[in-house]
C-alpha cells in the first residue's frame, strides 16, 4: 500500500511541476463552487453570509502549494 501511495505522490508532483513550468493549469483546478454559509440568525441580510469555495482535491493541493510559494516570496520582500 505504501508503494502505491508513493507512486501517486510522485505522479502528482510531476503533474504540478509540469503545470508550474508551463504556466498552465487543468480546468478542474481553476473551477470552484462558492457556497454561502450563514453566520448569524438573520437569513435576509447579506452580511450574515460568508462564502466558502469548494475545489477538487487536486485543486486544493495545487492552491495550497501556490499559497505557500507566494507567502515565501512576499515574506522575503517584507523582511528586506
Amino acid at each position: 500500500m505504501l508503494k502505491s501511495l508513493e507512486k501517486r505522490v510522485l505522479w502528482l508532483t510531476r503533474l504540478f511541476q509540469a503545470a508550474l513550468s508551463s504556466g498552465r493549469a487543468l480546468k478542474d483546478w481553476q473551477i470552484g463552487m462558492i457556497i454561502p454559509i450563514r453566520k448569524k440568525a438573520d437569513r435576509g441580510e447579506c452580511p450574515d453570509y460568508r462564502g466558502i469555495s469548494l475545489l477538487s482535491l487536486r485543486g486544493k493541493v495545487n492552491a495550497k502549494g501556490l499559497e505557500k510559494g507566494c507567502r515565501k516570496i512576499i515574506q522575503a520582500k517584507v523582511e528586506s
